[in-house]
């Protein structure tokens, strides 16, 4: 500013030395960078209307499945009345919840994915990308900024995703314990109401720790692709090649694979599975896979995306 001030004055040969700062090595970028990183990001996200229709479609499927749970347990019941099935297992509200989230969580991990891979490669696109680095902050905390508001993002969808389908099975149904339904009428006991109760805890936290993992890997497909459309197949076509990718592996290897920790129609091994064979009485319930082999691809998914935007030209 003194250079350019000195130039439009009359004395043009006459350069002062523009005065140094009050305080050498101190950062030119304001403090808080990570927090105006976060609401410039969350201001992105909430412009679109789409934004919030995209959030309510795993609820829209959520109450699609436990509606249908419902209607097939009416229809069940109506066969014991008429004698035409001879016992059945009693639905109780911790099966209602297992259904809801058969389909809404996978979805709902999908649609993160792909909205976590436009943080980047979308701005960039649109030419916007630049505009955000040239604000006083940081390439670092700058992704750090927008890594963190998709992540909240998806731990406050999943929070309500959770409370969603917990509100609908007990609407539908009652939290009871899981009982066989003999011909004469008789309630044969399967499973107590405390294994049940400390199995729903357990699943309850289940799918975030996956969920927020494939938000990851799409906010690193994001940062590798130059384009919007090229980073979101490569960040859904990663994450859905992971499904039959188990087929090629081992079942030690597969634990590597973030698919294994998500409900699946090609041999699903997710925690939730576990939670359904438990609460409709399946006998031979097998052991669930621990969720750390996901840590690798978290710490990962960050490094990549803090290394590609510090090299990248965003011209």
């Amino acid at each position: 500013e003194a250079i350019y001030l000195q130039l439009q004055s009359p004395q043009i040969g006459c350069l002062t030395t523009p005065p140094e700062r009050e305080t050498k090595g101190e950062s030119l970028a304001p403090g808080g960078e990570v927090f105006r990183a976060m609401r410039y990001e969350w201001q992105r996200l909430t412009s679109r209307n789409s934004f919030f229709l995209l959030m309510l479609l795993p609820f829209f499927v959520a109450i699609w499945d436990v509606r249908a749970r419902f209607v097939l347990a009416q229809a069940t019941a109506a066969k014991i009345a008429a004698e035409d099935l001879a016992s059945t297992t009693d639905v109780t509200a911790f099966e209602g919840f297992a259904w809801g989230l058969r389909t809404s969580l996978l979805l709902a991990s999908l649609i993160f994915c792909g909205l976590a891979s436009q943080s980047l490669a979308g701005e960039l696109d649109r030419g916007t990308l630049r505009n955000a680095f040239l604000r006083p902050v940081r390439r670092s905390r700058l992704v750090l900024g927008k890594i963190l508001t998709l992540l909240l993002c998806s731990l406050s969808v999943y929070a309500l995703l959770m409370a969603v389908v917990l509100g609908l099975s007990a609407y539908y149904f009652d939290f009871t314990a899981l009982v066989e339904i003999l011909p004469n009428g008789d309630k044969y006991p399967l499973t107590d109401m405390a294994t049940l109760k400390d199995a729903l805890s357990s699943a309850l936290i289940s799918g975030l720790f996956p969920m927020l993992t494939y938000t990851l890997i799409g906010f690193a497909a994001g940062a590798i692709a130059r384009g919007s459309t090229v980073a979101l197949a490569l960040a859904v076509g990663s994450v859905l090649s992971f499904d039959p990718l188990r087929s090629v592996f081992s079942s030690a290897e597969q634990k590597w694979l973030p698919a294994t920790h998500l409900p699946s129609k090609i041999g699903d091994t997710s925690f939730l599975r576990v939670y359904e064979d438990l609460v409709t009485g399946v006998s031979n319930v097998s052991e669930s896979i621990s969720q750390v082999y996901l840590t690798p691809w978290c710490i990962l998914s960050i490094l990549v995306a803090l290394v590609v935007l510090s090299r990248r030209d965003v011209r």
